[in-house]
């Protein structure tokens, strides 16, 4: 009885010890390691971050390829020179490309304002507030009702989610190059969007 006492004994002393060895040792080699290599991971987590978002900033280049080809197509087809800017855009194209230096993705948020603004001047011409409609729906109808091109329409519905890839996922890096060229297509848009309300009037 006495032996199965002591036998007892020392599995509870070494069972003791492997708690004792989890709960205080492995942490604190851990924290020992993370000190002593800092600066090691510094450098590998922005690695795997950019590793782990590189499709959406992929994507997003991608569709902004498709955008900018594709509104080049829709002025020939609307009889717009290709790359046109009304010049009363041209101001605001300066100053919006000036951000770019400060704040890419606010660039983008401006630039995306100027099609909202213009397509809420098409839509006010055609007789409806928008304030009470959803612009891209209604963009959409009148797009199709007046025999434009429905590529006007997938640039547009384009270059919003693209927008909104921007400025919702934050986690994705959107280059001034990126940000230059979607200015530039969005601008291009918001002009030609704007040419149809005059042509209206």
């Amino acid at each position: 009885m006495e032996e199965k006492t002591t036998v007892e004994l020392i599995f509870s002393s070494i069972e003791l010890f492997i708690k004792f060895w989890e709960v205080t040792v492995w942490p604190l080699v851990v924290f020992v390691s993370l000190f002593l290599f800092k600066g090691q991971l510094r450098q590998i987590l922005p690695s795997l971050s950019r590793f782990k978002y590189g499709d959406l900033e992929a994507n997003f280049d991608k569709n902004l390829a498709k955008a900018e080809v594709s509104l080049a197509e829709t002025n020939k087809k609307m009889g717009t020179p290709e790359s046109a800017v009304d010049n009363s855009y041209n101001y605001v194209l300066n100053k919006i490309n000036q951000l770019i230096e400060i704040s890419p993705r606010s660039a983008v948020t401006e630039a995306w304002r100027e099609v909202e603004a213009s397509t809420a001047m098409l839509i006010r011409s055609h007789g409806y507030d928008p304030s009470n409609v959803q612009m891209s729906k209604v963009f959409r109808g009148i797009v199709y009702d007046q025999n434009l091109p429905t590529s006007l329409y997938e640039d547009y519905r384009r270059l919003m989610m693209l927008r909104n890839q921007a400025t919702h996922q934050e986690e994705f890096e959107l280059t001034d190059n990126e940000a230059e060229r979607y200015v530039k297509t969005t601008i291009e848009l918001a002009s030609l969007i704007r040419e149809l309300v005059t042509e209206k009037a």
